[in-house]
């Protein structure tokens, strides 16, 4: 389990970067002072001090926040097309539907996140979950800087994009889209 890989005896330093922790008491407990821990939020952050005076627990915001997309596209490595292209475009467009928002017709996207982690009736996935398409690790790559742009292009055609997911929700305010976020627990 990732509990036992992070806390292995062998483990000499380990940093987790920016997470919510929420009803997660075993794994909060089992870190150490070998443990760096930074947390999204003061929710968590409250909740880790409260279960752990060993490992170190700090407040950072989520790295997609520091994110620039200006700069991103004008490095010349980062223009390579995405693979992903075509398949973002397809599902975002299976996703969208119009309707009028303060007597403007509005292109919303419906993005709720799909399988164990969802806490939605399974009639409320009409929508794709984006993070399907792109799995993997980030990585200061130009093919990742690609698949990054491709997502912020196309999420650039809605006008409203509704999602319980925070990196889409980031995503969308970066392509310039209003934002309908709602808490995934």
């Amino acid at each position: 389990t990732l509990q036992k890989s992070l806390t292995h005896p062998g483990i000499e330093r380990c940093v987790i970067l920016p997470h919510s922790f929420y009803e997660v008491d075993s794994f909060v407990q089992s870190l150490d002072e070998r443990h760096t821990v930074f947390c999204r939020e003061s929710r968590s952050l409250e909740y880790c001090l409260s279960l752990n005076s060993c490992a170190e627990f700090l407040p950072a915001h989520d790295m997609s926040i520091h994110l620039n997309p200006v700069k991103l596209r004008q490095d010349s490595e980062c223009h390579e097309v995405s693979p992903l292209k075509e398949k973002l475009k397809a599902a975002i467009q299976q996703s969208s539907f119009t309707t009028e928002f303060t007597k403007k017709k509005c292109l919303v996207g419906y993005f709720p996140r799909r399988g164990e982690e969802s806490t939605l009736d399974e009639e409320s996935h009409f929508g794709q979950d984006l993070s399907e398409l792109w799995m993997g690790y980030g990585e200061d790559s130009p093919a990742h800087a690609a698949h990054i742009l491709a997502l912020l292009d196309e999420l650039s055609v809605l006008d409203i994009v509704i999602t319980d997911r925070l990196h889409m929700g980031i995503a969308a305010l970066y392509a310039g889209c209003q934002v309908c976020f709602f808490d995934n627990n």
